[in-house]
C-alpha cells in the first residue's frame, strides 16, 4: 500500500487557503491519486514528482472557518490508502458583501421539440424580474439555442470583471454524461449519448468564465434536473439521471433544484417548486446567501411531500452574500 510523508502544516491559521506538500511512495505503480478538503474532492491536483511509483503533490486548498480535514488518497495494485491532516482555521471578522455591482444571467429553455417545458420560461422571467428588484444588472435569454447560451455565458464572463458579485440562474433540461454536467438547448440535435459533449453546453464553462472574470463571489442556481428528453430516442448509451455534484471552485456557491443524481419536478403552476421557493425566499431582507438556500431547501422539501431536496456547494470563504438589503 502507498505511505505518506507531510510536510509541516499549520495546526491553526487566519488565512483562507493553505498549502499541502505531501510525498507518496508505493512499491508499484500508483494508478490514481486524490485530495480531499471536508470530505469534498478537490480538482485540479498538481503532481511536482512523479515517476510512476514515487510522486509529490503540491496543491493549495481553500479552508472553511473552523476545523478543516485534509485527506491524500492513492492507489496502486494492492489498494488505496489514505492519509489526513486538520488545520483550524481561526475566526476572522466577516466581509458582508450587501451592496456592490452585481450582475446575473438568467436562461429558461422551455420550447424542446421532443419535450416542451411549461415553466422554465416563466421561472426565468420572474427570476429576472426578481433579481432586478436586488440591484442586479440581468442578461435574460428565453428558449437559447446552444450558440446563444454559449454567446450568453461569454458576456457574462466579460461584464463581470470586477463586479462584487455574479449570478448564473438556468431553468430546463440538464443531465450530466461521463460525470460533467450540460445544459441543454432548444436546438440540441442528440441521436446517442456521445453526442451530449457537442449538442449540448457545459456547467463547466459557466465555472471557468466567471473564475476568469475575477468577480469576487460567483452564484450559480440550477432548475435543472429534469428528465432527459432523449434518451429514449437515443440507439446505445446514455447519460445519468439528474446532474452530477460539481465542487464549488473558491468564491463560489452552487445551488441544485434537487440532490445529485435525482430529477427535479416541472411544477403544475406558474413556476416550479424549487423557483416559487427561491423567488418567495428572497423577499426577506437580510438573509445570508446560506440561509436563503436552506430555506428553499425546507420549502420544496415539504412542497413535494418529501420527494424533492435541494442541494448546495459552497467555498465563499470570504464573508457573506446578502441578495436582499431592503
Amino acid at each position: 500500500m502507498p505511505t505518506f510523508t507531510w510536510t509541516t502544516l499549520p495546526a491553526t491559521t487566519t488565512l483562507t487557503s493553505v498549502k499541502i506538500s505531501v510525498g507518496i511512495r508505493s512499491k508499484s505503480q500508483i494508478t490514481a491519486t486524490h485530495v480531499y478538503v471536508n470530505g469534498q474532492m478537490y480538482r485540479g491536483i498538481k503532481a511536482v514528482t512523479n515517476d510512476g511509483s514515487d510522486m509529490r503533490i503540491e496543491q493549495t486548498v481553500p479552508l472553511v472557518e473552523g476545523s478543516n480535514i485534509i485527506k491524500v488518497s492513492a492507489t496502486n495494485a494492492d489498494g488505496t490508502a489514505t492519509s489526513e491532516r486538520t488545520v483550524v482555521r481561526q475566526t476572522t471578522k466577516p466581509v458582508t458583501a450587501t451592496l456592490g455591482k452585481r450582475i446575473a444571467l438568467v436562461i429558461g429553455n422551455s420550447a424542446y421539440p421532443a419535450q416542451r417545458l411549461a415553466n422554465p420560461q416563466n421561472d426565468a422571467a420572474d427570476m429576472a424580474a426578481k433579481l432586478k428588484t436586488l440591484g442586479f444588472e440581468v442578461i435574460l435569454l428565453q428558449n437559447g439555442t446552444k450558440r446563444q447560451m454559449d454567446d450568453a455565458i461569454n458576456q457574462l464572463g466579460q461584464r463581470a470583471q470586477g463586479y462584487d458579485a455574479a449570478m448564473f440562474y438556468y431553468a430546463g433540461h440538464g443531465i450530466q454524461y461521463k460525470g460533467a454536467n450540460y445544459l441543454i438547448p432548444i436546438n440540441a440535435n442528440m441521436h446517442s449519448a456521445s453526442d451530449v459533449e457537442y449538442e449540448c453546453t457545459d456547467l463547466g464553462r459557466v465555472l471557468d468564465k466567471l473564475d476568469e472574470s475575477g468577480c469576487k463571489m460567483k452564484i450559480i442556481a440550477l432548475d435543472a434536473c429534469r428528465n432527459n428528453p432523449f434518451e429514449r430516442s437515443w440507439y446505445r448509451g446514455s447519460a445519468d439521471r439528474g446532474l452530477s455534484a460539481v465542487n464549488a471552485p473558491v468564491g463560489t456557491f452552487i445551488s441544485y433544484a434537487t440532490s445529485p443524481g435525482s430529477v427535479a419536478a416541472d411544477g403544475q403552476n406558474r413556476n416550479s417548486p424549487y423557483t416559487t421557493a427561491l423567488l418567495q425566499t428572497l423577499d426577506t431582507p437580510g438573509l445570508s446567501i446560506e440561509t436563503v438556500f436552506k430555506r428553499v431547501a425546507a420549502s420544496v422539501f415539504t412542497a413535494t411531500n418529501r420527494q424533492q431536496t435541494p442541494w448546495y456547494s459552497s467555498s465563499l470563504f470570504q464573508g457573506d452574500f446578502i441578495f436582499n438589503n431592503k
